[in-house]
């Protein structure tokens, strides 16, 4: 008679209650199973082992332990040929509402580390809480759950930014202003991040270093999608710490992307030590703490030049050699930007506060410092010297080759000597996408507030010559794009200057912030001093 068998669930059925039915060879089949909210266990291998022998009951207790304990084991080892994380119970998959609220706290968590919310190392933790979220979880759920915490994020840190902006720059109102508003939290804040969620998969599953290059990596794409989309965007990891640029060194080697792949790695990191079955808290933060110390040491020792904090002069005086620069902020905006009725108020009124700074070598206006056209209203500047000793002033305005503009009207640094005369100007290369960009010339009136001028970029740009100095302009938007900065660099700009009008951001709100943070990258990147004069 052929033999038979019996098969029996070894996670679930006692090896007491096992009973022999005669002539059936009993044997126990070991599985290897994931059970989530009670469905029924996927199999994926097995093993069959006879267990004639266990039900003699003449086979001792204690040897019958043993013999479980071996079967629990080889249960244990099967699992882990399947790649599945045999530490579930010490990482319970979150309920709905949890996941929720984890999701939520790495989103608020993320805002408050940009600039401007003052939390900045809060980065090196505040995606755990959404890692935690993410363990046996599906794509679809890790994809609402990242773009929740994008959107808060965003909403944290920009929000109040992104509705002025939109207010002021494009006259939206009412329903339009809101949905603009919910769109741009859409692109800029919850699709990178349910674009990381989607990649990482579930962090739990891994060991610690995939754990890292992992979460980096992922998130290093999220933000690469966000920068395909709009060009300079804010929100990056490495913004956070520009509040604390003794962790911020690394930038010099690897630039913003380098520095966010490390952050999220470590968060990464920090999960695991939090999460897994060997967690040891204490001993992670010490870990964290010496790494983040140790790499200071070492990146700092490797950049050429100053750390690019930011120093104040001290009473002594500038260093031999140092040039005297005027930084000139007429202090605008959105809600008083309109009340300058004319050119000769605002250079009346940049004018005055120039005057109070003293013989200087370089005096910086903003951008937008006059809104006529250059080179035709350079009489403007001519009918009211500064009144002080200086060698070079520095300045934006819009600038045209030739009447009538039509579209190639250019915003443009311009650069004057002592008397006044022309020297130099530096055409905006990189123009901001749908302010100034004519992407949507097949949509007229869209997204364009009336009377808005279409903008041309230079094809190039190139360091101006002071002859004390090299300086490399960048012009609002384009203190944003480091490899702008790089190649002014690498041109020979031995420092970098950024005329911007944020008057469009609002006062009281983050954008200023999230500017500043910029200035300050692109100084640790460079190695050179960057200079800011804005609105």
């Amino acid at each position: 008679m052929p033999v038979q068998s019996a098969s029996w669930n070894a996670s679930s059925i006692p090896l007491s209650q096992i009973r022999n039915p005669g002539n059936v060879l009993p044997t126990i089949r070991l599985l290897s199973l994931t059970t989530v909210n009670n469905k029924p266990p996927a199999t994926r291998v097995s093993a069959t082992i006879p267990i004639s022998p266990l039900l003699d009951t003449n086979v001792p207790s204690r040897s019958r332990m043993i013999i479980v304990n071996l079967l629990e084991d080889l249960r244990t080892w099967i699992r882990g040929l399947n790649g599945m994380n045999t530490t579930d119970r010490h990482s319970p998959r979150l309920t709905g509402r949890a996941a929720i609220g984890a999701s939520a706290t790495s989103g608020l968590a993320l805002g408050l580390t940009q600039p401007g919310g003052h939390l900045g190392p809060l980065s090196l933790v505040c995606l755990v809480p959404l890692l935690g979220a993410f363990h046996a979880r599906r794509g679809s759920e890790r994809l609402l759950l990242g773009g929740l915490a994008g959107a808060i994020g965003t909403a944290v840190s920009v929000g109040g930014t992104g509705s002025v902006a939109l207010a002021s720059y494009f006259d939206l109102g009412g329903v339009a202003l809101g949905l603009a508003w919910l769109l741009s939290l859409l692109v800029l804040g919850a699709l990178p991040v349910a674009l990381f969620s989607l990649l990482v998969g579930d962090p739990t599953r891994t060991d610690s270093r995939p754990a890292f290059i992992g979460v980096g990596s992922a998130w290093v794409l999220g933000e690469a999608f966000r920068q395909a989309l709009f060009p300079g965007a804010w929100l990056s990891l490495a913004n956070s710490l520009t509040t604390t640029p003794e962790l911020l060194q690394s930038a010099s080697l690897v630039g913003p992307l380098g520095v966010s792949f490390w952050i999220a790695g470590a968060n990464g990191l920090i999960h695991r030590a939090v999460i897994g079955p060997r967690r040891r808290p204490p001993i992670t933060g010490l870990l964290v703490l010496v790494t983040a110390l140790g790499s200071h040491a070492v990146w700092s020792s490797l950049a050429d030049g100053p750390a690019g904090t930011v120093r104040v002069a001290g009473e002594s005086g500038p260093a031999p050699g140092a040039i005297r620069v005027a930084l000139v902020q007429s202090g605008l905006d959105s809600r008083d930007r309109d009340a300058i009725r004319s050119d000769r108020e605002s250079r009346n009124r940049l004018v005055r506060l120039t005057r109070s700074a003293g013989p200087v070598d370089l005096v910086v206006w903003p951008e937008s410092s006059f809104r006529s056209v250059w080179p035709f209203n350079h009489p403007l500047l001519e009918e009211a010297p500064l009144g002080i000793s200086f060698g070079h002033l520095l300045f934006g305005a819009p600038w045209v080759e030739s009447l009538p503009a039509r579209d190639a009207l250019g915003v443009a640094g311009i650069l004057v000597d002592a008397d006044l005369q022309l020297r130099a100007r530096h055409q905006k290369s990189r123009l901001l996408p749908f302010a100034e960009t004519p992407r949507l010339k097949r949509f007229p009136g869209l997204l364009t507030k009336p009377g808005m001028a279409a903008y041309a970029a230079a094809e190039d740009a190139h360091p101006l010559d002071l002859g004390i100095a090299h300086p490399g302009v960048l012009l609002c938007y384009e203190i944003l794009l480091p490899d702008l900065a790089r190649k002014l660099v690498g041109d020979g700009a031995d420092l970098l200057v950024n005329l911007s009008n944020e008057s469009w951001l609002g006062s009281g709100t983050h954008g200023p912030d999230q500017m500043l943070a910029a200035s300050v990258l692109r100084a640790i990147e460079e190695r050179r001093p960057v200079l800011r004069s804005t609105t």
